[in-house]
């Protein structure tokens, strides 16, 4: 258990690395389909306390959006978050 929660709290080089690896990984699969979470106009605006993980965003564009459901996808404005 506590070598988890080091990884967690203070991971190494070579484990912030691979984590990084795994993350844009998951990141590069959901942005196949364009969708809000992984689009650089989708801001969040309201972030729910305690163990609520849902979260209210709107689109800079002024188009719908959706972080939820993630049913937007393909968008004609989409830009990837990470470039």
């Amino acid at each position: 258990m506590s070598n988890s929660l080091r990884r967690i709290f203070a991971p190494s080089p070579e484990e912030r690395a691979e984590d990084w690896a795994k993350y844009k990984a998951l990141h590069d699969e959901i942005a196949k389909e364009k969708g809000c979470s992984t689009c650089k106009y989708c801001v969040k605006v309201r972030s729910y306390p305690n163990f609520v993980t849902a979260e209210e965003c709107e689109c800079k564009m002024g188009l719908e959006c959706d972080t939820v459901l993630f049913s937007v996808k393909n968008c004609a404005k989409w830009e990837d978050k990470l470039e």
